[in-house]
């Protein structure tokens, strides 16, 4: 996060600096990645997220580190290194384990 804000201000300073101009183009790219970036993906995870249970659901949202991880690498934009697949296995087992428990606990009800 620290990351994120550190690059926000250099870029925000740099635009300062260098006062581009807003074209209608890059004002529509600015629109359209507000949009179906931000706001249409959150709202239909909302919307998906009333037909499944709560422990689904976070199952779901335990795997988007893994699966950002998956493309940055397939796309060729990071390398693999032994710390994602230590963080990607631990993902992957904690999901394992969580869901093996509700499946025994579904079982005895």
């Amino acid at each position: 996060m620290t990351g994120v804000f550190t690059a926000g201000a250099l870029y925000a300073t740099l635009a300062l600096v260098m006062r581009p101009t807003l074209t209608v183009e890059i004002l529509a790219y600015l629109a359209y990645l507000a949009l179906a970036c931000s706001i249409i993906a959150i709202l239909l995870q909302v919307a998906g997220q009333r037909y499944i249970s709560a422990t689904t659901a976070s199952l779901i949202l335990l795997l988007e580190p893994v699966f950002a991880t998956l493309f940055s690498v397939l796309l060729g934009l990071e390398d693999i290194d032994l710390y994602k697949v230590t963080g990607g296995a631990l993902i992957l087992i904690s999901l394992y384990t969580t869901t093996l428990a509700e499946l025994k606990c579904r079982a005895t009800s």
